[in-house]
């Protein structure tokens, strides 16, 4: 089985370019693909021990930060569907 596209950025993440992420008070902090990627692989075995499994879904209660798009992307790693609650 192949991974999703939506995860190729996976594999050669750079850690040249990333997201920003606003951090109060008044703070852009900037994650690089590299360190994202990490935060996703980490999420993803998280989930598959709490038992996330091909086919099932995850529900992501985070706002608009690095845990979402880790939460988000090691859903689909894990082969699960993320629902955004």
């Amino acid at each position: 089985m192949t991974a999703p596209a939506l995860l190729s950025w996976l594999d050669e993440p750079d850690s040249r370019r990333g997201l920003r992420f606003y951090r109060p008070p008044e703070a852009w902090t900037f994650y690089s693909y590299r360190l994202l990627a990490q935060a996703t692989f980490a999420a993803a075995e998280r989930l598959r021990d709490a038992g996330a499994a091909p086919g099932g879904m995850v529900a992501l209660a985070t706002g608009s930060a690095p845990e979402f798009v880790a939460g988000f992307f090691g859903a689909v790693a894990a082969g699960a569907t993320p629902v955004p609650v």
